[in-house]
């Protein structure tokens, strides 16, 4: 099991994940201003026992923002063998990110999947 820890300061908001005292990792993001937002689909995929699998998950978001700024999230690793492997995918740039203080989701059962 691992430790989540939030906090909010100076109009960021980080979250910090550890197992134990060792840290896997913090991600933090500037706090933009959520608005109203419709209902949203998005088609989730995972890998399954060789499989390629693809859900939908249908969001009924009450307050929501979204930004493309690079400069408004912060991703550090820690020294966690999680964090090693996070560090081995030598992630890229954030494209965007979605902040959702209130909403409400549900994950349909797999609606396909494709071997891989």
């Amino acid at each position: 099991m691992a430790n989540i820890q939030f906090e909010e300061e100076d109009g960021w908001l980080s979250c910090h994940l550890s197992e134990g005292e060792t840290p896997i990792l913090t991600l933090a993001a500037r706090k933009p201003e959520a608005q109203p937002a419709p209902r949203c689909r998005m088609q989730p995929f995972t890998v399954r026992g060789g499989h390629l699998l693809r859900s939908e998950m249908i969001m009924s978001e009450r307050d929501q923002a979204a930004s493309t700024d690079g400069r408004a999230v912060r991703l550090e690793l820690g020294d966690h063998p999680l964090a090693q492997e996070l560090r081995a995918l030598t992630l890229g740039k954030m494209a965007s990110y979605q902040y959702c203080p209130r909403f409400q989701a549900v994950l349909t059962p797999v609606v396909e999947s494709f071997a891989v």
